[in-house]
This record gives C-alpha cells, sequence and structure tokens, in this order.
C-alpha cells in the first residue's frame, strides 16, 4: 500500500505504529515467537520515526505526532520527544480517540521531562 499510495498519511502511520510495536518486542517475546512461528519481523525506532513524521508532513495529526514523540523516547532524545508530543497537545482534539491520545501524550510528556 505505501508503494501504491505513498502520499496517503493513514499508510504512512499504521506503517510507523506497526514498526514502533515490532521494535518493542521484547527479548523473551521473540524467542517464544520464533520457537513458534519461525523468524519474527524486525523493525526499530528509527524506521517507525521515519514513517510517522513523514505522515505528519503529508498531514499533521494527534496521532502521527504521539508517535513521533514515543519514538524520540525510546532513541533517549528526550528533548525532541518533549517537542513532538506538545504538538500532538496542541492540535485540536476530535472525539473519544483523541483524548485517549492526549492523555497518552500527557503520560509520557510527564516522563520525558
Amino acid at each position: 500500500a505505501a508503494v501504491l499510495l505513498p502520499s496517503d498519511p493513514s499508510i504512512q502511520t499504521a506503517l510507523g505504529q506497526w514498526c514502533y510495536k515490532v521494535a518493542s518486542i521484547s527479548w523473551i517475546e521473540r524467542n517464544v515467537a520464533k520457537a513458534l512461528f519461525g523468524e519474527p519481523p524486525e523493525s526499530s525506532y528509527e524506521e517507525a520515526l521515519a514513517y510517522v513524521v513523514k505522515s505528519h508532513e503529508l498531514r499533521a495529526s494527534k496521532k502521527a505526532a504521539l508517535y513521533a514523540g514515543l519514538c524520540h523516547a525510546k532513541l533517549k532524545a528526550k528533548s525532541e520527544a518533549a517537542d513532538w508530543l506538545e504538538r500532538c497537545l496542541a492540535l485540536e482534539s476530535v472525539g473519544e480517540s483523541d483524548v485517549e491520545l492526549d492523555a497518552q501524550a500527557k503520560d509520557e510528556l510527564a516522563k520525558v521531562k
């Protein structure tokens, strides 16, 4: 989908979320998955960050900004994490899912400040 629709921010965000979740798999979970299913997928926080930043450039969104902040936090870039989390909070909240994103951003912001 990303190859066919490279300017679709939703696809970029989804890929960023997927990469973030794969990068977050613990050593134990990775070895259990390896034993059960073969080699699990691999990704990195840097790869996730590239997707969500591209998504945010295409169309600013709370989810992309939140994940950019989360990626920076995992990469120990606290200042950049705080900047992205504040961008998330600065965007208008529309609906319950945005309220949840704001709560997650506030929690993470407290950890990086």
